[in-house]
């Protein structure tokens, strides 16, 4: 049986056409997958869909037959359009970004804190504010009570 084809026209990946892109390409995984390397088993790449747009593809396959010479006659596969996980990928780095310089320019530390394992987790400002540089030998929620002034720690 020979796979159907799709009357719809072949997207154009990234290495031909992708706008100002300058992160990796399909081309070397296509090459490496269709030679049978089985650590290309799953790549993504950008792709021009047919109603204008960029997206993000991702790929896995591999290959299931080979000839008498070990080179790759059938390769199986999927591919996924992963463009929303790539733009919520996108949008955390950005937040992340711009809350961690908020947090620099402002010198707050952060901490966490799990009341029922008794666990607080100090980021590294915050370590730097209580002039600690190793906690882990020291609970930091207990160390943290050591701090509190007589007068605060009484009311």
């Amino acid at each position: 049986m020979s796979p159907t084809r799709s009357s719809t026209p072949r997207l154009k990946l990234d290495s031909q056409c992708s706008p100002g892109w300058t992160g990796p390409t399909s081309s070397g995984a296509i090459e490496r997958q269709n030679a049978g390397d089985p650590s290309s088993g799953a790549f993504s790449y950008r792709e021009r869909h047919t109603d204008g747009p960029w997206i993000w593809i991702e790929c896995r396959g591999a290959s299931v037959e080979w000839n008498e010479s070990g080179v790759p006659t059938r390769i199986i596969g999927t591919d996924a359009d992963i463009t929303q996980r790539k733009l919520a990928e996108e949008l955390l780095a950005n937040t992340s970004r711009r809350l961690n310089l908020a947090l620099e320019i402002s010198s707050i530390g952060v901490f966490e804190a799990d009341i029922d394992k008794n666990e607080v987790e100090w980021d590294d400002r915050l370590k730097s504010i209580y002039g600690i540089e190793d906690t882990s030998s020291t609970k930091t929620g207990e160390f943290w009570e050591t701090t509190l002034h007589l007068m605060t720690a009484n009311a």
